[in-house]
């Protein structure tokens, strides 16, 4: 994985400047408003 492929070559999906942190966010953001409701709080613990 030191190095990456021609095509894949200096393109981190994690380091990615192009990539838009924006779309990450609501994934991430997303799945905590359910539990702040409550409904998943018993799971959450």
């Amino acid at each position: 994985m030191s190095q990456p492929s021609g095509e894949h070559a200096g393109y981190d999906p994690d380091r990615d400047p192009d990539a838009d942190p924006e779309m990450l966010q609501p994934e991430r953001v997303r799945p905590q408003p359910d539990q702040a409701e409550g409904e998943d709080d018993d799971e959450a613990g």
